[in-house]
């Protein structure tokens, strides 16, 4: 006798969800159960153009999906002013949730996501950090633990997306818009590297941050569109241990798209750089010469796939290692308001345990 597969609802038919939430969701043990949007007329089309199965139902609320009886877990893809609200709904629905980043547009609201995982037990919440896109954030957490970089001293994070108008690329405006996204390339993008590096480096708490931004590029949108979030973030902060941290993320910059991030020790290095040759490595030098070992791949493929084959994992009664959770993300979005706090303000931003 066959065993259901699991089932999940896609909640958001926009540009991620074809992209990504759906050949992930194609490609695990889940079956697509449930599409939502608020436009019904839309979720029709994208369920034809992608010609999904007949079975999947169209749904244009959150109601409609968590009254169907075949719904086990729910992918939230819509834009980040939404999550928090949409998790919560869901979790005290009994569901399991996955949910793009940001986690949320305030520590505020990633406590009270936190609270409803722990009023609702058994249940997971897991982020879209892209922790496990390259497959190597596991091995580089391993190296760092066995001793082999020495005490790590920093790291550095530098991520690019080419120059362009925002309009010519295809972003809608709500991205534009700290009231529906947050902030800019900071809050966004800037929330997958910071997710690496604070796992491989297992959640090391920050002290201070001091941090920069510029806006002011032109987006091609008309005067009367608000377009209030950052072009580019710069910041240094210090965590604990003595780990230094610079990072720079720009969503408009005039160089090729690039992302590299660094992590340095007494004995040796981590580099994860998009435009080498080899994207994962450890280095270390031996009396005067360099070597360097690639990272074992432990989760090859895309995020989706990998956090769905880990919650199906999960609910048989496993215990994987899942990903970025409701208290990780909560100490990412604290690191975030107090970084944007800093650029605000002009100052630099302590917490209490700095010294």
């Amino acid at each position: 006798m066959s065993v259901q597969r699991p089932g999940i609802a896609l909640i958001g038919c926009g540009a991620i969800a074809t992209k990504v939430h759906i050949p992930g969701i194609q490609e695990s043990p889940f079956a697509l159960r449930a599409i939502c949007d608020m436009d019904r007329n839309r979720v029709e089309k994208f369920k034809q153009d992608l010609k999904l199965d007949p079975s999947v139902a169209v749904c244009a609320t959150m109601d409609e999906v968590l009254a169907l009886h075949d719904i086990d877990a729910v992918s939230i893809a819509t834009p980040p002013a939404s999550h928090a609200p949409l998790s919560i709904k869901a979790l005290d629905a009994g569901k399991h949730v996955l949910c793009e980043k940001p986690s949320a547009l305030s520590p505020a609201e990633n406590r009270s996501i936190c609270a409803a995982v722990e009023r609702n037990a058994g249940r997971t919440i897991q982020f879209f950090s892209s922790r496990f896109r390259l497959g190597a954030a596991r091995a580089g957490r391993a190296y760092v633990r066995d001793g082999k970089l020495g005490a790590v001293c920093r790291a550095d994070i530098l991520f690019w997306l080419p120059a362009g108008r925002a309009c010519d690329n295809g972003l809608p405006v709500w991205f534009g818009q700290k009231v529906h996204a947050g902030g800019g390339p900071f809050m966004d993008m800037g929330q997958y590297f910071l997710d690496q590096l604070l796992y491989i480096l297992d959640w090391p708490r920050w002290q201070r941050v001091t941090a920069r931004t510029f806006r002011g590029l032109p987006t091609g949108y008309p005067p009367d569109v608000i377009y209030d979030v950052e072009d580019h973030m710069t910041l240094l902060a210090r965590f604990e241990r003595g780990i230094v941290l610079t990072l720079d993320t720009t969503a408009r910059v005039n160089q090729h798209w690039r992302w590299r991030t660094t992590i340095e020790g007494t004995h040796g290095s981590l580099i994860f750089d998009n435009a080498a040759e080899k994207k994962s490595i450890f280095r270390s030098s031996r009396n005067g010469e360099i070597f360097e070992e690639e990272l074992e791949l432990f989760e090859p493929g895309g995020d989706m796939k990998v956090r769905l084959e880990q919650l199906a994992a999960y609910m048989k009664g496993e215990r994987p290692e899942l990903g970025t959770d409701h208290v990780q993300a909560l100490a990412i979005s604290e690191f975030c308001e107090a970084a944007y706090r800093s650029a605000d303000e002009g100052i630099e931003i302590r917490t209490e345990a700095a010294v």
